[in-house]
């Protein structure tokens, strides 16, 4: 008997600057848990800004972020963005 699974992985991509001084742009992976998920709603920039400015305790400021929250994908704001957080990772 052959069985399928179905795997559910939403996460966040963040850049922005941490707390300690002059380190320059920082950028994070956050695996979101389905607490999480619910946590944000409905998943709009608006409510993925509001979670992060809740939970993203590490960094003082987000400069842009990638989020896939179900079946929504809310790409970079900035195209910049995407290669400033593949050079920090």
């Amino acid at each position: 008997m052959k069985r399928t699974y179905t795997v559910d992985e939403n996460w966040i991509d963040l850049i922005g600057e941490i707390w300690q001084p002059g380190v320059g742009p920082c950028a994070h992976r956050y695996k979101l848990r389905p607490y999480d998920v619910e946590n944000i709603g409905e998943p709009t920039r608006e409510n993925v800004q509001s979670w992060l400015d809740k939970n993203a305790g590490d960094f003082q400021s987000v400069t842009d972020f990638h989020a896939v929250v179900g079946e929504v994908d809310l790409p970079w704001k900035d195209e910049e963005s995407e290669i400033v957080f593949l050079d920090c990772r």
